[in-house]
Formats: C-alpha cells, sequence, structure tokens
C-alpha cells in the first residue's frame, strides 16, 4: 500500500502543485520532493517513502530508474510522461516501474493510481483500462459535437490534452472492441 510519497520533477511549479494536492489528502503523506536526481539520491533513503512520482524529462533519465530499481526494490515508481515522450512507454515499463502517467493527468487520476487503481499501459495483457472521469467527461463532450478547441476552454486544458485523451479512449474502446482498427472517434472531423 503506498502511504507516503516522494516526487523527483522538473518543475518547481510542478512540485508546489504535488504539495497542495498531497495537502487535502488523509491517507497519503507527501514526504517531499526535489527537482534533481542528485537531491533524490540524497533524500530517498531518509524519507521513508513507499512510492516515488518520478518525471521523465527525456530519454536520458531511463538508467535512472534501472539505479533507483536496483536500489529501492521496494519502492514503488510511478513515472511521469510528456505526451511527447510516450514513445518511451515500453522501456519505462521495462525498468519494472509500478506504472507510468501522463504530465497532463488530474490529481484525480494521479490519486487513484498511487492509491491501486489500474493504470493502463501500451501492449498491457489483462482486463482492458477503464476510462477515467476526465476521459469520460470528454467523451460526453466530444458526442455533443463540441470541437477539441472549445472543449479544451470548458475544462482548462490544452487542445493537445483532449487530442491526447481521445488517443487514450480510442485505445481503450479499441481493447473493448468498441471501435475497429483503422478508425478513431471523430477520425472525419476536428477530433482526430
Amino acid at each position: 500500500m503506498v502511504n507516503r510519497v516522494y516526487a523527483c520533477v522538473r518543475e518547481s511549479i510542478l512540485l508546489k502543485g504535488l504539495e497542495a494536492v498531497f495537502a487535502r489528502q488523509t491517507d497519503l503523506v507527501f514526504c517531499g520532493g526535489c527537482v534533481d536526481e542528485a537531491t533524490l539520491f540524497d533524500q530517498l533513503p531518509v524519507v521513508g517513502a513507499t512510492a516515488l512520482l518520478y518525471d521523465v524529462g527525456t530519454a536520458d533519465s531511463l538508467p535512472y530508474l534501472t539505479i533507483l530499481r536496483r536500489n529501492f526494490p521496494e519502492l514503488r515508481i510511478f513515472v511521469l510522461l510528456d505526451t511527447n515522450l510516450y514513445h518511451l512507454s515500453r522501456k519505462v515499463l521495462a525498468r519494472g516501474v509500478s506504472g507510468h502517467l501522463s504530465r497532463t493527468a488530474t490529481a484525480e487520476e494521479l490519486l487513484d493510481s498511487l492509491n491501486g487503481q489500474p493504470l493502463s499501459h501500451p501492449d498491457q495483457n489483462g482486463p482492458p483500462a477503464r476510462l477515467t472521469n476526465r476521459e469520460k467527461e470528454i467523451l460526453r463532450l466530444v458526442s455533443t459535437g463540441k470541437p477539441n478547441r472549445q472543449i479544451a476552454r470548458e475544462l482548462s486544458i490544452s487542445e493537445t490534452a483532449v487530442r491526447y485523451h481521445l488517443d487514450q479512449i480510442h485505445g481503450k474502446l479499441r481493447e473493448l472492441g468498441h471501435v475497429h482498427v483503422g478508425s478513431k472517434p471523430g477520425q472525419d472531423d476536428e477530433h482526430a
């Protein structure tokens, strides 16, 4: 069970946001964070973390995952990936992490994953991932015919995040057999 979370993220503003999210939690304790690997390896042995949120900034960060796994085998590692780095997903998962989340994930999605809700992984065996609340919200707005730009404004997220979520929805629906391979939700319009 995850109850003490440490974070190594690339921006101090993200670290402040994580502190605010965890301040409202009763079952999860935020035991600190940093913005670089040197501080991470100094602090991790002393904070008593059971989970780590690790922001993979580039492919150069991947060797650190191997070192973390070797030095802290009991630590659950959750990787934050920018959507333009999703091509690294398989390499990240091959390093024995507990899962990965998009950097555009909502606080709810982050907390769900830390509390043991299944994460979606590319090429994951087992039951298909369920739609997150954010994905359901986007799917509902798409079904009313709203364009990506309007959905982004309504949800206070970027259009890139909308497209990312639509790709995730498509993949999950394809796993369930609700979408034929080669088709995408709204492929003929702006939602593609």
